[in-house]
């Protein structure tokens, strides 16, 4: 038994793939409270380096939780840095027991740290948001099935809308009542608050995913984000910087979606003028767009049109942008 080795740990629903090394021993546990409870038997064991484990959408949490409660180090790896080092490797092939292998492969190559979990009252406050984030996205889908749903189904429809509303608003007490017993929830809400353009909505969600804020410099926590540009030169080519959330290599989650899905909130009333006189400002010039002949194709193309350039900034991740820039300052 080699001291303190890496090993790496593949997440499905049913099962743990656990292996230690590039190439030592290989195990399996069912991925429910048993299967964990003998993984981490084991695992006291072995006393690894480290345990590495993919993000999958939340399967790897129990194990994880479990895991930094025992107090065995484990680091969270983006699984499509993973999957570029196996290329880099020249493997192809594609298995758990592979993948367990490679897991602690790029665990011990990458010399990561172990990550460092958010507190309990965070990870408290993430599961409510995000299950309020699924009542709201049913609520909005049978607001738009009930449009079309035949008049003898309609009844049965709106009651599970009114089911649905009624959750929504005993789920937001219940976050509300959290935010307030915790002493420092109260104060960065204050805090994120009292920026122009971030209401309660948008407050919360960046208290559940993303408890980086304060702790990091505005640098890193734009690059955490997802919105920090990125340099895009090869050779005598200079592209234009480019954001990773644009080119699909950015972190995803409700920091960068998740804003848009809601309405305007009182705060954002700047916005709103801000677009009105952009647009009026468009009309209103010589050779505007406004004055183009109908049928001219670039008259509706956003990428021809500033007005409709700033409108789609209003969505998707414009919330953490502005707040990025208001609070933490320029842009890096």
């Amino acid at each position: 038994m080699n001291a303190h080795p890496f090993i790496g740990i593949d997440v499905s629903k049913q099962r743990l793939d656990i292996g230690v090394g590039a190439d030592g021993e290989f195990w399996q546990e069912s991925n429910d409270e048993a299967g964990i409870q003998a993984t981490l038997t084991r695992l006291v064991e072995w006393q690894p380096a480290l345990v590495v484990v993919e993000s999958t959408g939340g399967l790897e949490w129990p194990l994880v939780s479990e895991l930094a409660a025992h107090h065995i180090p484990v680091a969270l790896v983006n699984p499509g840095r993973v999957r570029e080092f196996a290329k880099s490797l020249g493997l192809l092939a594609k298995t758990d027991k592979l993948d367990a292998h490679l897991l602690a492969r790029f665990g011990e190559a990458a010399k990561l740290l172990p990550t460092l979990l958010p507190e309990e009252a965070v990870q408290q406050l993430s599961a409510l948001m995000g299950r309020r984030r699924q009542l709201v996205e049913m609520l909005v889908m049978e607001k738009n099935h009930l449009l079309s749903a035949r008049l003898s189904l309609r009844a049965g429809v709106q009651e599970h809308i009114t089911w649905l509303e009624h959750e929504i608003e005993q789920l937001t007490e219940q976050i509300q009542k959290e935010l307030q017993a915790t002493p420092s929830f109260r104060d960065k809400d204050r805090l994120l608050r009292s920026v122009k353009g971030v209401g309660s909505i948008t407050s919360l969600i960046l208290l559940a995913d993303l408890p980086e804020l304060g702790q990091l410099d505005r640098k890193q926590i734009a690059s955490l984000v997802g919105v920090a540009p990125f340099n895009d030169d090869s050779g005598s080519r200079r592209g234009p910087a480019a954001h990773p959330r644009r080119a699909g290599q950015g972190p995803a989650g409700a920091v960068h979606g998740e804003c848009g899905r809601f309405p305007l909130q009182p705060h954002d009333s700047h916005v709103l003028s801000t677009l009105a006189g952009l647009r009026q400002e468009e009309e209103s010039r010589p050779g505007s767009l406004h004055a183009q002949a109908a049928h001219d194709p670039e008259r509706h193309d956003p990428r021809h049109d500033p007005v409709a350039r700033a409108s789609a900034r209003l969505t998707g991740n414009t919330v953490a942008q502005s707040f990025l820039a208001s609070f933490l300052g320029p842009h890096p």
